[in-house]
C-alpha cells in the first residue's frame, strides 16, 4: 500500500479491513496486485534506518561503472582462458551425440552422451571460481537483483 511518503508493507487482511489501496503492477497487459507470499523474503529500504546506520544508496550508473571496470574484465579474462576447453567440450559432446545416433541406427546400446558432458564439469566450475569482495555490498545487491529478476 502507499504510505505517507513511501510504500508500506502491511498484512493483506489488515489492508482489506482498513480499505487501504493495494498497489498493483501491469505485466503484459495483466493487472496483478503487488503482494508478497507468506514466508517469502523481501528487501525493504527504510530511510530512517539508512540514516541511523549511515548506509546510502549507490546510483546505478556508478554501480554499472564499478562492475564494468572490475568484475567485468576479470570474468572476460577467465572466459578467454577457458574458451579452448569449452570448444573442446562442445566438440566432444557433439561427437558423443553422433556416436549415440550411429549406435541407435545399428540397434546397439549407446553410451550416454551426458557422461561426456559431465566429464567437463570441472571447466564450468573453473569459470565460476571467481570471488568478489565488496565491503559496501551495493554492487553485489545490484548483481543479485539482476540475477533474480
Amino acid at each position: 500500500m502507499r504510505g505517507k511518503k513511501t510504500e508500506e508493507i502491511v498484512p493483506y487482511h489488515e489492508a482489506e479491513e482498513k480499505s487501504l489501496k493495494i498497489l498493483s503492477d501491469k505485466i503484459d497487459g495483466v493487472k496483478t496486485e503487488r503482494t508478497i507470499p507468506k514466508g517469502r523474503l523481501y528487501l525493504e529500504n527504510d530511510k530512517r534506518e539508512r540514516k541511523a546506520t549511515g548506509s546510502y544508496y549507490t546510483p546505478d550508473y556508478i554501480v554499472k561503472y564499478i562492475v564494468a571496470n572490475t568484475v567485468g574484465p576479470v570474468l572476460k579474462e577467465k572466459f578467454e582462458q577457458l574458451a579452448p576447453k569449452f570448444r573442446e567440450a562442445q566438440k566432444a559432446h557433439r561427437d558423443a551425440l553422433k556416436r549415440r545416433d550411429d549406435f541407435l541406427k545399428k540397434n546397439m546400446k549407446p553410451e550416454d552422451p551426458e557422461k561426456t558432458a559431465l566429464s567437463f564439469m570441472g571447466t564450468v566450475d573453473q569459470l565460476f571460481d571467481v570471488k568478489v569482495l565488496d565491503p559496501a555490498m551495493g554492487p553485489v545487491i545490484s548483481l543479485w537483483k539482476r540475477r533474480t529478476s
